[in-house]
């Protein structure tokens, strides 16, 4: 096996194992843990949304200077270069944060909602210790995928963080520990989480250099400050609804709302692979100027990302019911959230890989314009709708956002490089969508048992959708694979 197979196989497995732990921890450990406390979870939410935004911005682009520049570098001898970046600057920059939130810290708890200041107020120490962390984690991280050794980073990313988590909630469920001590252990778990990886990455620590001369400073302060730029814009997007709920309403508001954000964000797991595989070889035929085949690509990743997507949203919304009968009534208040987010998400992957194509091609820096636009629609929308729609407006903007950020980028790619990814294939897609739905919904299945009855739903919409797919040749990829199975040349 290949170093690329091997990678990829280990790295789907850590990838899965981390959807398969997240999605029963936020399902059903944490309703059940904060079932009469939903404000801690809220908090508990803010504060990794806070620290995760943070830390974009404080490495201040040194995570993707060491993806672009450790080859050049490397040849060199150099890339201890990149150990002294990801250790000096980062450095720097928490000292000054961490100077203001010293003494600003008042001025800082004036974005949250009185009740949900005088939570955090007493827990803004775990946020700055997470923040610290894991904007080493971040870089280090990047420079480990970069020797390409993506495998440990994925595992300490998608498993041990989720387990170690896991462990903090068990002893706070069994009152070994009280909530505040359940932030200082997530403290604890991300800074162990930043000392493996820097652990890993031993060697390279001694051979740490505070010179190179591959690289001008000018390129290297120019590239670093504009992905810092456009990951924080990108980043800030992601987080701004949790933020701005825990501005204008109540932390239980947050955690309803992050309940029914991650069940309808299932909705985009296929993104994720379907994007890595894709993205180097759309590159590729950049560089090659081969415009036939990024169309190719374009339309493929499409119908795959519907087809995929939308029959993962249409699993969810014909279990909705009987899933939160699972989790309980308390929780209720989060399914229009699962099925606006769901509708977001499907507004967001339909039409591919229009932001990939962008971003490989000569006019890459127009994406950043783009990340502001969403930013700013998305800002717009949310402080529009949030008070009088509560957190149904946030999803509402989300989708508002996805549906006007993906459109511009389309015309976009369609004026500028004449590519776009539909034909009568997505048609077909949302027919069989569609018929897959309505079979269940028109014959409605109660057998008194919730998961009995999602079994069902899901075996019946499956015996409509997968011949369906197959028999109409809607996704040349999808019928590939099928064939492999059962042996058909």
């Amino acid at each position: 096996m290949g170093i690329v197979a091997k990678q990829s196989f280990f790295n789907l497995t850590f990838l899965l194992t981390g959807v398969l732990i997240g999605g029963i921890s936020t399902i059903f450990i944490y309703p059940t843990v904060f079932e009469n406390n939903l404000e801690e979870w809220g908090v508990i939410q803010t504060i990794l949304a806070y620290a995760v935004l943070g830390s974009q911005f404080l490495n201040l682009g040194i995570p993707n200077i060491a993806i672009k520049y450790f080859p050049k570098l490397y040849k060199k001898n150099q890339q201890g270069y990149l150990i002294f970046l990801l250790l000096s600057i980062p450095t720097i920059a928490l000292s000054i944060f961490g100077l203001f939130l010293l003494f600003c810290q008042n001025t800082f708890l004036l974005l949250f909602k009185e009740e949900t200041a005088l939570m955090m107020k007493s827990h803004l120490l775990s946020l700055f210790l997470i923040m610290i962390v894991n904007t080493f984690y971040k870089g280090f991280h990047s420079f480990t995928t970069a020797k390409l050794k993506s495998n440990f980073p994925l595992f300490l990313s998608d498993v041990y963080i989720r387990i170690a988590l896991l462990i903090g909630i068990g002893l706070y469920y069994f009152e070994y520990i009280i909530f505040s001590e359940l932030l200082s252990f997530f403290a604890v778990a991300y800074a162990t989480q930043t000392l493996l990886i820097i652990i890993y990455n031993y060697k390279s620590l001694k051979r740490i250099k505070t010179k190179q001369d591959s690289v001008t400073k000018k390129e290297l302060t120019s590239y670093g400050l504009f992905a810092m730029l456009e990951g924080s814009t990108s980043t800030l997007t992601g987080k701004l609804d949790i933020i701005m709920i825990a501005a204008i309403l109540f932390a239980d508001d947050v955690a309803l709302y992050a309940l029914g954000y991650f069940i309808g964000g299932m909705v985009a797991l296929p993104h994720k692979a379907i994007t890595a595989i894709a993205m180097p070889l759309v590159s590729k035929a950049w560089e090659e100027n081969n415009k036939t085949e990024i169309q190719s690509l374009y339309s493929k990743t499409s119908i795959n990302q519907t087809l995929i997507g939308g029959f993962i949203f249409v699993l969810i919304v014909l279990g909705l019911n009987d899933l939160f009968s699972i989790i309980g009534p308390k929780f209720e208040a989060a399914k229009p959230i699962v099925i606006l987010i769901g509708i977001s998400k499907l507004a967001d992957i339909i039409p591919g890989i229009n932001g990939g194509i962008i971003v490989t091609s000569k006019y890459y820096k127009y994406n950043f314009i783009f990340n502001t636009f969403l930013l700013a629609v998305t800002y717009i929308s949310n402080l529009l709708l949030i008070p009088e729609y509560g957190i149904n407006g946030a999803a509402i903007a989300t989708i508002i956002s996805f549906m006007m950020f993906n459109l511009i980028k389309g015309i976009f790619v369609w004026r500028k490089m004449d590519l776009q990814p539909f034909n009568l294939n997505t048609l077909k897609a949302i027919l069989v969508l569609g018929a897959s739905f309505s079979i269940n919904y028109f014959f409605p299945i109660e057998t008194g048992n919730p998961i009995i009855n999602i079994v069902i739903k899901t075996i019946i919409a499956s015996i409509v959708f997968m011949p369906s797919v197959y028999f109409f040749n809607i996704s040349t990829d999808i019928n590939g694979f099928a064939n492999k199975l059962v042996g058909k040349k």
